[in-house]
């Protein structure tokens, strides 16, 4: 069994046993057992997981979830938090990230949102590698696009987003994620929040791979969204082989918090988002924070380079 061209290759698999093959509200789907990777499961002729290395993509997510987002006067708190922590899984309709939630905090409180109901009950059922999670009474399971106008109007509030996606392989999903980047997480998330997603192929030691464009354009499109809305932003950036993927898979983590004094911020009086200090310059397309004499009585003293981010912008942090 061979998955379609994805990212100039595609994937073989020899079959021992077909467990599933079945159309799904969305998608065809195919969960099948092999001698090498345990049981596959594809959609639409891609490759979603194996249970022989689906960990890997786990761990991945998890990392650093759910790490407290800071302030200058804040320290992190200690993971897993003793509070609720309320989570929104975009995506993850195999359960498999629930598993990981649950297991990783204190007193989770997940939400999923994935649009294939059917795909969603068959998953709970024969998936046994997510543990129940899908039926777990701190898990519940919105049926709808990430798109749909419901996911911004129940007017919940996340601490962790995590962005579990199809892969970005083409202008219609690279759209997707942009959506869910300027248009989701502004409006759900708290104000300090983590965001964690998988970015497709990205081998770190050499950016050219043509995925390296969407993943650095994905970067910039969620700085310049928490920092229109007064945040600080803290990136790290890591990857790790995925066997049955055939790739080395690039996952970023952004932890986002205001400064708790950002709403009157300086000493000429001005609200944060008024504040003159606020002015921007974008010679380059990237907007940055030009600090102004005329907004404070001595501009070096100016504190509204409170949740602005330098200039320009640094690279992604890799993990050692």
């Amino acid at each position: 069994m061979g998955e379609n061209w994805q990212y100039g290759m595609k994937v073989e698999f020899q079959v021992t046993k077909v467990l599933a093959d079945e159309e799904m509200s969305r998608c065809h789907m195919k969960y099948v057992e092999t001698p090498c990777h345990g049981n596959v499961l594809m959609m639409d002729g891609e490759v979603q997981f194996s249970t022989a290395d689906e960990a890997r993509y786990g761990d991945m997510m998890m990392w650093s979830v759910p790490e407290l987002p800071y302030s200058y006067n804040q320290p992190p708190h200690p993971a897993p938090w003793n509070h609720t922590v309320d989570i929104l899984v975009l995506g993850g309709g195999d359960g498999l990230l629930a598993r990981d939630l649950l297991k990783r905090c204190t007193i989770p409180q997940i939400t999923i949102v994935d649009w294939d109901a059917k795909f969603v009950a068959w998953a709970s059922d024969n998936i046994t590698e997510n543990n129940g999670s899908l039926k777990d009474p701190r898990v519940r399971v919105l049926d709808m696009d990430v798109r749909d106008p419901r996911v911004i109007e129940e007017g919940k509030k996340y601490d962790v987003i995590v962005l579990d996606l199809p892969d970005p392989d083409s202008p219609e999903m690279q759209d997707l994620y942009t959506y869910v980047l300027k248009t989701v997480i502004p409006a759900v998330s708290k104000t300090h929040v983590t965001v964690k997603a998988h970015v497709g192929p990205a081998v770190a030691t050499n950016k050219k791979h043509p995925n390296w464009k969407f993943i650095e354009k994905f970067q910039w499109d969620m700085e310049d969204m928490f920092y229109k809305t007064g945040r600080r932003t803290d990136y790290t950036f890591d990857t790790d082989y995925i066997p049955s993927y055939m790739h080395e898979w690039g996952f970023v983590t952004c932890v986002a918090w205001k400064h708790p004094d950002a709403e009157n911020c300086c000493s000429c009086g001005h609200n944060y988002a008024r504040c003159e200090c606020s002015k921007f310059n974008d010679p380059s397309g990237v907007a940055y924070r030009q600090p102004s004499p005329s907004c404070c009585s001595d501009a070096d003293d100016c504190a509204c380079d409170y949740g602005a981010r330098p200039s320009p912008l640094e690279p992604l942090t890799e993990i050692p």
